[in-house]
C-alpha cells in the first residue's frame, strides 16, 4: 500500500508534478502489487480556496475504481483552516460521500453523508485488514467510535490514519497528557483511547508536522502487540530548499 503525505503544497504550487505523481501510482499498480492507498490529510492548503479542492480531487480521483484509497481531513481541509465548529463545505463537496461510499473497500462512516471519519475493509491474500480514518484532532465520541470498530473487527489487522499523531521528535506524547473533549483531542489521546487497547492494531500513519523525512516510532500496546507508527509529511524543501512541495510518498 501507499501513504500520501500532506499534499497541500505540491497540489497548490506544482500541480503538474502532483498530477504526475498520481498518474505514476495508477500506471504502476500492477508492478507495485498495490492493494490500496491512504492520504493523511491537508488535501487543500487553504481551507477557503475551493479551487485547491477541485485540483486535488481531479488528480486523486484518477485512482477511483483502480486503486482503493481512503483519506482524512487535515486542519487545512476545514473552511477556516480549522476551528472547533469544523465547517467542511468544500471538503464535503469535492470528496463527497455519495461517490466514495460506492468505491471498493468502503466499510462505513461515523456520520452518514460525510467522509470525515470512515473505515475501509480489505482482504489481501486471505488476511483481513480494517483501515480506520479519523478527522483532525478527533472528538471524544469519534475516538470511542474507533475503539468500537477495533472491537467489532477483532479478526482484522487494524491500520489507523489521522492527520496529527506522530511528531517530528517521534512519539505521540504531549505535555498535558491524553486530553479529549466533545470538540477536540490531542495525539496522545488517540493512543490512550484507541490504539494501545487492542491486540489487532499494528500500524498508524499521520502528517501535519512538516519534516523532510519519514519519522518512525515503534510502540507497544497493552497486549504486547507492536504498533508501527510513522509521520508522513515530507513536503520536500519546506525546510531544506530545492523547490516547493515535491512530495515523498511511502510505499
Amino acid at each position: 500500500f501507499i501513504v500520501f503525505p500532506d499534499v497541500q503544497t505540491c497540489n497548490r504550487y506544482q500541480n503538474s508534478k502532483f498530477e504526475a505523481l498520481i498518474d505514476w501510482v495508477v500506471d504502476n499498480k500492477e508492478e507495485l502489487k498495490l492493494e490500496f492507498a491512504m492520504a493523511v490529510g491537508d488535501l487543500s492548503d487553504v481551507g477557503s480556496n475551493e479551487g485547491l479542492y477541485e485540483s486535488c480531487a481531479a488528480a486523486m480521483n484518477k485512482m477511483n475504481g483502480i486503486v482503493p484509497w481512503s483519506f482524512v481531513p487535515g486542519n487545512h481541509d476545514y473552511d477556516k483552516n480549522w476551528t472547533v465548529n469544523r465547517e467542511t463545505v468544500y471538503f464535503r463537496k469535492h470528496f463527497p460521500y455519495e461517490v466514495h461510499s460506492k468505491l471498493p473497500g468502503f466499510g462505513g462512516v461515523y456520520e452518514e453523508g460525510t467522509m470525515e471519519n470512515s473505515y475501509y475493509l480489505y482482504n489481501i491474500q486471505g488476511i483481513k485488514y480494517c483501515v480506520i480514518n479519523l478527522e483532525y484532532s478527533p472528538r471524544i465520541e469519534v475516538l470511542r467510535w474507533a475503539d468500537r470498530l477495533c472491537e467489532q473487527f477483532y479478526d482484522h489487522r487494524i491500520i489507523l490514519e489521522t492527520h496529527a499523531y506522530i511528531q517530528t521528535i517521534g512519539g505521540c506524547y504531549t505535555s498535558d497528557g491524553a486530553a479529549a473533549t466533545e470538540t477536540q483531542s490531542n495525539p496522545q489521546a488517540v493512543w490512550e483511547y484507541v490504539l494501545r487497547r487492542h491486540k489487532n492494531v499494528f500500524m498508524a500513519f499521520s502528517g501535519h508536522y512538516g519534516f523532510d523525512d519519514i519519522v518512525y516510532t515503534l510502540q507497544t500496546g497493552d497486549h504486547g502487540n507492536k504498533v508501527h507508527s510513522a509521520l508522513m509529511d515530507a513536503q520536500v524543501s519546506r525546510y531544506n530548499g530545492g523547490g516547493i512541495g515535491e512530495d515523498i510518498i511511502g510505499i
